[in-house]
């Protein structure tokens, strides 16, 4: 998953849809061993060539995602070896600008969906409750504040 594959339906539905999948297997209930897609939206399981559940990578990928969004920048740098990235992402060697203000809901969020080890990052379901997205939960009478630059609208 990528930024440019998630979609706001606003005004429509208010809600947001993840488009243009490029690369999908389906799978059974084991581990995953197929290697694709971008290395800066890469679960460090993946970058290690390790055998991974591609659910809870695809949790990391929403967590890239979301860092993204609100920093309108990448938490890691995609052209550094996969060993470097591996250390970055253990060490969450990234920063949230300080001049964004961002809530202490926001960056737990994130950080939690950017849990290194895979046994312990959250599945999607567990995400919903996380306290960010709990308190983005937006009436459609304040919906039209809602208008980042990081969407495209159709």
């Amino acid at each position: 998953l990528q930024e440019v594959s998630v979609e706001l339906d606003y005004p429509n539905r208010n809600e947001i849809d993840l488009i243009e999948f490029y690369y999908q297997v389906i799978r059974g209930d084991g581990l995953s061993e197929t290697y694709c897609g971008s290395k800066s939206y890469s679960a460090p399981e993946i970058l290690k060539g390790e055998p991974y559940d591609p659910y809870k990578s695809d949790v990391w990928s929403v967590g890239v995602i979301a860092f993204v969004i609100v920093t309108d920048c990448m938490p890691y740098c995609e052209k550094r070896p996969n060993p470097q990235i591996v250390e970055a992402q253990r060490l969450r060697a990234y920063e949230y600008p300080a001049k964004l203000h961002l809530s202490a809901e926001c960056r737990f969020s994130i950080d939690t969906m950017m849990t290194f080890s895979w046994r312990e990052r959250p599945n999607i379901s567990h995400c919903g409750c996380l306290p960010w997205f709990q308190s983005l939960a937006v009436s459609h009478n304040t919906a039209h504040m809602l208008k980042p630059p990081f969407f495209r609208m159709k």
